[in-house]
């Protein structure tokens, strides 16, 4: 591990402008180490994360790019795996560097620093305190405009709010948050109904996805499930979709589940939602949409009855 020890030697002011090339040979050889499984205890108790950190701080203008793209692949190999290290990585300091990278738009490293941060969410209780330091809920949010990766902060964005609703709720639900996870729902929606014909597997599943954290988020979330249940836009997409019979079954039942859940008594009145779940409860060909379309169905009477 002469490549740590020479690497830790390097990172004055003086080395970095003379040493640079050699600092990313380095890098690599970590790297090439960092991908071994084998290799990462001994990793560890070299203090790889920490004799790391400082190259992502270089703010020098002898600083080489290459060196911070090289320590950031060896921090996403170093932490992909293990919540120790990530809890460690975080503490000191990487979450700033990951949204840095991010909102710099950095996009040939996206592939490290999205899944990596979005993962932080997972990982304890101290890492997702280092995130709300770092304004993470926000940041989870902003995500959601990269369609590649709007699914992992949606899911993170889940999780983080099961284990922290307190905090996190507030956040969630102010209005300008809402509305992006409204656009993100409706958008998604458009570009599906525009690639109809020509639509992937992928994609597809990319979709049954989306509906699947957002009904996680409204039931986690018994605000959240108000605002989203009060919003027109929302609403119409919501049965308009239903509506048209062109998604994939868990689609529909995610899409119907939500419906059950954000939509109030009086918009049920209102937005001509009786008329779909109707034509849903007698469509005798899927059982499980029809069992839960004639569920809500009862709900919604008796709750009038009481009215």
């Amino acid at each position: 591990f002469i490549s740590l020890s020479l690497t830790n030697q390097l990172t004055s002011k003086a080395s970095f402008k003379r040493f640079s090339n050699l600092i990313v040979v380095l890098l690599k050889c970590v790297r090439a180490l960092s991908v071994e499984p084998k290799t990462l205890k001994k990793l560890d108790r070299e203090q790889a994360i920490v004799t790391l950190m400082p190259l992502l701080e270089q703010k020098q203008p002898a600083y080489d790019n290459q060196i911070f793209d090289e320590a950031i692949e060896c921090m996403y190999y170093l932490c992909r795996i293990d919540r120790s290290r990530q809890e460690l990585a975080a503490r000191n300091g990487l979450i700033l560097h990951l949204k840095g990278c991010i909102t710099q738009n950095k996009t040939h490293l996206n592939q490290f620093t999205f899944p990596l941060i979005c993962d932080l969410a997972y990982t304890s209780a101290q890492t997702r305190e280092e995130l709300w330091r770092c304004d993470g809920v926000v940041f989870y949010l902003s995500i959601l405009q990269h369609n590649k990766w709007r699914i992992s902060a949606l899911n993170a964005l889940t999780v983080w709010l099961a284990n922290d609703i307190d905090r996190v709720e507030p956040v969630l639900t102010l209005p300008n948050n809402c509305e992006i996870l409204i656009k993100c729902f409706v958008e998604c929606l458009a570009v599906k109904e525009a690639k109809q014909r020509q639509e992937t597997k992928d994609e597809v599943r990319s979709f049954d996805q989306i509906c699947e954290a957002l009904l996680r988020l409204s039931i986690k979330s018994s605000r959240l499930s108000v605002i989203l249940g009060r919003d027109k836009i929302f609403v119409n997409v919501l049965v308009n979709r239903l509506n048209s019979q062109c998604d994939s079954t868990l689609a529909r039942i995610c899409l119907l589940k939500m419906l059950g859940q954000v939509v109030t008594t009086e918009a049920f009145l209102g937005e001509g939602i009786f008329g779909v779940l109707r034509a849903l409860a007698v469509d005798e060909s899927q059982v499980l949409i029809s069992t839960i379309s004639k569920n809500i169905l009862k709900r919604v009477a008796s709750t009038l009855v009481m009215y």
